[in-house]
Protein backbone atom coordinates (compact mmCIF):
# COMPACT_ATOMS: atom_id res chain seq x y z
CA UNK A 1 0.00 0.00 0.00
CA UNK A 2 3.01 2.46 0.77
CA UNK A 3 4.39 1.52 -2.21
CA UNK A 4 1.23 3.09 -4.17
CA UNK A 5 0.76 5.92 -2.31
CA UNK A 6 4.48 6.84 -2.45
CA UNK A 7 3.92 6.61 -6.35
CA UNK A 8 0.84 8.59 -6.40
CA UNK A 9 2.62 11.60 -4.45
CA UNK A 10 5.39 11.38 -6.72
CA UNK A 11 3.10 11.65 -9.48
CA UNK A 12 1.27 14.61 -8.20
CA UNK A 13 4.57 16.68 -7.45
CA UNK A 14 6.02 16.12 -10.59
CA UNK A 15 7.14 19.74 -12.43
CA UNK A 16 5.67 19.70 -15.35
CA UNK A 17 2.88 17.20 -17.32
CA UNK A 18 5.99 15.66 -19.64
CA UNK A 19 7.83 14.69 -16.02
CA UNK A 20 4.40 13.20 -14.87
CA UNK A 21 3.81 11.18 -18.46
CA UNK A 22 6.89 9.88 -18.05
CA UNK A 23 6.59 8.46 -15.00
CA UNK A 24 3.14 7.34 -15.28
CA UNK A 25 4.21 4.80 -18.04
CA UNK A 26 6.86 3.58 -15.93
CA UNK A 27 4.47 3.11 -13.17
CA UNK A 28 1.87 1.94 -14.74
CA UNK A 29 4.16 -1.28 -16.08
CA UNK A 30 4.50 -1.70 -12.06
CA UNK A 31 1.01 -1.43 -11.00
CA UNK A 32 -1.74 -3.71 -10.80
CA UNK A 33 -4.10 -3.65 -13.24
CA UNK A 34 -7.46 -2.69 -10.88
CA UNK A 35 -5.16 0.52 -9.65
CA UNK A 36 -4.05 1.55 -12.85
CA UNK A 37 -7.58 1.77 -14.02
CA UNK A 38 -8.86 3.39 -10.80
CA UNK A 39 -5.81 5.61 -10.81
CA UNK A 40 -6.36 6.23 -14.73
CA UNK A 41 -10.49 6.98 -14.18
CA UNK A 42 -10.45 9.18 -11.15
CA UNK A 43 -6.53 10.82 -10.60
CA UNK A 44 -5.39 11.05 -13.62
CA UNK A 45 -9.11 12.24 -14.87
CA UNK A 46 -8.76 15.44 -12.53
CA UNK A 47 -5.44 16.31 -13.01
CA UNK A 48 -6.03 19.64 -13.24
CA UNK A 49 -7.07 20.13 -9.99
CA UNK A 50 -4.48 17.81 -8.07
CA UNK A 51 -0.86 18.82 -9.98
CA UNK A 52 1.72 20.39 -8.83
CA UNK A 53 2.42 22.31 -12.00
CA UNK A 54 -1.46 23.06 -11.57
CA UNK A 55 -1.16 24.39 -8.21
CA UNK A 56 1.90 26.53 -8.01
CA UNK A 57 0.74 29.30 -9.85
CA UNK A 58 -1.81 29.16 -6.60
CA UNK A 59 0.97 29.48 -4.34
CA UNK A 60 0.14 25.69 -3.13
CA UNK A 61 3.35 24.00 -3.40
CA UNK A 62 2.28 20.50 -1.38
CA UNK A 63 -1.36 19.40 0.17
CA UNK A 64 -2.39 18.78 3.53
CA UNK A 65 -4.52 18.03 5.91
CA UNK A 66 -4.02 21.03 7.55
CA UNK A 67 -7.59 22.82 6.01
CA UNK A 68 -9.34 19.11 7.04
CA UNK A 69 -7.99 19.38 10.52
CA UNK A 70 -9.29 23.05 10.63
CA UNK A 71 -12.60 21.79 9.91
CA UNK A 72 -12.51 18.82 12.49
CA UNK A 73 -11.80 21.37 15.02
CA UNK A 74 -14.27 23.34 14.43
CA UNK A 75 -17.24 20.74 13.87
CA UNK A 76 -15.84 19.59 18.00
CA UNK A 77 -16.12 23.49 18.87
CA UNK A 78 -19.74 23.04 17.48
CA UNK A 79 -20.44 20.03 19.88
CA UNK A 80 -18.97 21.12 22.31
CA UNK A 81 -16.43 18.49 22.36
CA UNK A 82 -18.84 15.87 22.92
CA UNK A 83 -20.50 12.87 20.87
CA UNK A 84 -23.08 13.55 18.03
CA UNK A 85 -25.26 11.47 15.65
CA UNK A 86 -23.41 11.25 12.13
CA UNK A 87 -26.02 12.69 10.83
CA UNK A 88 -26.03 16.02 12.80
CA UNK A 89 -21.72 15.78 12.12
CA UNK A 90 -22.20 15.51 8.68
CA UNK A 91 -24.86 18.63 8.48
CA UNK A 92 -22.46 20.84 10.47
CA UNK A 93 -19.72 19.47 7.87
CA UNK A 94 -21.79 20.22 4.99
CA UNK A 95 -23.08 23.82 6.71
CA UNK A 96 -19.30 24.79 7.22
CA UNK A 97 -18.34 23.90 3.63
CA UNK A 98 -20.85 26.23 2.32
CA UNK A 99 -19.10 29.01 4.31
CA UNK A 100 -16.09 28.27 2.68
CA UNK A 101 -17.99 28.37 -0.44
CA UNK A 102 -19.20 31.44 0.59
CA UNK A 103 -15.90 32.70 1.72
CA UNK A 104 -14.33 31.95 -2.00
CA UNK A 105 -17.42 33.71 -3.25
CA UNK A 106 -16.39 37.02 -1.53
CA UNK A 107 -13.02 37.16 -2.32
CA UNK A 108 -14.55 36.32 -6.57
CA UNK A 109 -16.03 39.56 -5.85
CA UNK A 110 -12.79 41.71 -4.19
CA UNK A 111 -14.10 41.15 -0.78
CA UNK A 112 -12.51 39.00 2.20
CA UNK A 113 -9.72 37.31 2.68
CA UNK A 114 -9.54 35.43 -0.62
CA UNK A 115 -7.60 37.56 -3.49
CA UNK A 116 -8.14 36.56 -7.41
CA UNK A 117 -4.60 36.19 -9.33
CA UNK A 118 -3.88 39.12 -11.76
CA UNK A 119 -5.62 39.19 -15.02
CA UNK A 120 -9.05 37.00 -13.74
CA UNK A 121 -12.26 39.42 -13.53
CA UNK A 122 -14.02 40.13 -10.08
CA UNK A 123 -17.89 38.64 -10.08
CA UNK A 124 -20.45 40.07 -7.93
CA UNK A 125 -22.11 38.25 -5.10
CA UNK A 126 -25.64 36.25 -6.10
CA UNK A 127 -27.95 35.45 -3.56
CA UNK A 128 -27.05 32.33 -3.33
CA UNK A 129 -24.13 33.79 -1.44
CA UNK A 130 -26.15 35.25 1.34
CA UNK A 131 -28.56 32.74 2.05
CA UNK A 132 -25.41 30.33 2.63
CA UNK A 133 -23.74 33.07 4.99
CA UNK A 134 -27.23 33.84 7.17
CA UNK A 135 -27.63 30.17 7.34
CA UNK A 136 -24.67 29.27 8.65
CA UNK A 137 -24.55 32.08 11.04
CA UNK A 138 -27.59 30.91 12.58
CA UNK A 139 -26.10 27.79 13.01
CA UNK A 140 -23.40 28.64 15.02
CA UNK A 141 -25.79 31.03 17.29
Amino acid sequence: MTYYVDSVRALLLSDTPEAYNEMLLTLTTKWSQPFTQHYLSTVHARLEHLAAWHQRPFGIELATTNTSESFNAQLKKLQNWSEAPVDSMALVLYRLSQFQVAEISRGRAGLGNYVLREGLELQPLSGEYFSSVLFVRRLLQ
